[in-house]
């Protein structure tokens, strides 16, 4: 007697051994059967599952979205948190002697100092540089805040001549056009239209993210020469597909005073006199025994023309730079001179106010 071949769609009873069609017993001694998931259904299943997880993937991908803070926010219980810090740099972002990096940072809020490491940065940016940092925050005893950075964004830079462009060139688009705005910038090139002409007068502004020009019809010709850095607030516009600025009003382009940077003089330590009270200075030696105080440590100072104490408070350095200092050490320190019971003290009043010196 010949047995018919099994159907694809057949299973085998593992009581009696007989093949059955899709059924839920089987025909020959009852037993109830599992059954085969066809693979329709398979694929169907298959798709669910992956809609499924690219579901939770993105739901969990928007829950640890990283928080921007404020500063001024940050506290004990955000110890060891990630977030986003942006502000601008207080100093020149500067190498440390263990190779990594010190920002120090103000968001308008209050000051905080970013460790970062990332041998592959050619050039650290400037004091006066728009920054954004991501990373974990650290809360030690007294609230001192610091953070390790996973990434450090320059958002913008200051221009060559010494202001801080609050409006960037290269950010301007055509949905502006017939919106009124204020720019900074130096100005490059300056053309003037003829007697008698309708063509506009033109002024090339530039900013460290590119260019703009600028057109008038003023009767009364504008002061202004190539490198002079000025403030114009006009109405954005477009010719040929170009982006420019109209100028309408002699009172809206104000040539801008650029102060002079503060002075930090660099002197020998016997130099220093209590006349120099308050003043920022800059001096090197080399670090004596340490004498703890509460909140942090004194060192005097010496060079070949003399000594002074050296106060560091524990708020006011990274606990690497803390590492860093130990008697017979080199330092270059800037400071405001202070008199405290008679004595000349250094006192840096934040972090990267001194350097290790090899």
């Amino acid at each position: 007697m010949t047995v018919p071949a099994p159907g694809k769609n057949d299973v085998q009873c593992p009581h009696c051994g007989h093949f059955t069609g899709p059924a839920s017993r089987c025909a020959h001694c009852g037993l109830r059967l599992e059954k085969r998931m066809g693979l329709k259904r398979l694929r169907t299943a298959a798709v669910v599952v992956a809609i499924g997880g690219l579901f939770l993937l993105q739901l969990y991908a928007k829950k640890s979205e990283i928080p921007m803070v404020s500063i001024h926010q940050i506290s004990p219980v955000m110890n060891f948190a990630t977030v986003r810090v942006e502000g601008t740099l207080e100093s020149d972002a500067r190498n440390l002697r263990s190779g990594s990096q010190l920002y120090v940072i103000d968001d308008g809020t209050g000051t905080l100092a970013v460790f970062a490491n990332d041998s592959t940065i050619e050039k650290l940016p400037g004091a006066g540089s728009r920054v954004a940092v991501t990373g974990n925050l650290n809360v030690g005893a007294g609230h001192e805040v610091r953070m390790q950075a996973r990434s450090v964004e320059v958002l913008d830079a200051p221009v060559a001549d010494g202001f801080i462009s609050e409006f960037r060139l290269a950010d301007i688009t055509a949905e502006q056009v017939d919106e009124r705005i204020t720019v900074f910038g130096t100005v490059s090139k300056v053309w003037k239209a003829e007697a008698g002409s309708k063509a506009p007068s033109k002024i090339i502004l530039t900013d460290s993210s590119g260019s703009l020009e600028v057109v008038h019809w003023l009767k009364e010709p504008i002061e202004v020469e190539a490198g002079d850095s000025v403030e114009i607030t006009g109405t954005v516009g477009l010719y040929r597909e170009k982006l420019q600025l109209k100028l309408w009003n002699a009172e809206d382009f104000q040539p801008l005073e650029i102060e002079e940077p503060v002075v930090v003089r660099g002197l020998d330590i016997g130099s220093i006199t209590e006349e120099m009270t308050d003043e920022v200075v800059i001096a090197e030696g080399v670090l004596g025994p340490p004498q703890s105080i509460p909140g942090g440590v004194i060192y005097p100072m010496s060079d070949e023309t003399g000594s002074i104490l050296a106060l560091f408070w524990d708020k006011n350095i990274s606990g690497e730079e803390r590492d860093a200092l130990d008697e017979d050490v080199r330092v270059r320190i800037e400071a405001p001179v202070v008199v405290y019971k008679g004595k000349l003290e250094l006192v840096p009043v934040d972090v990267g106010g001194f350097e290790v010196l090899e």
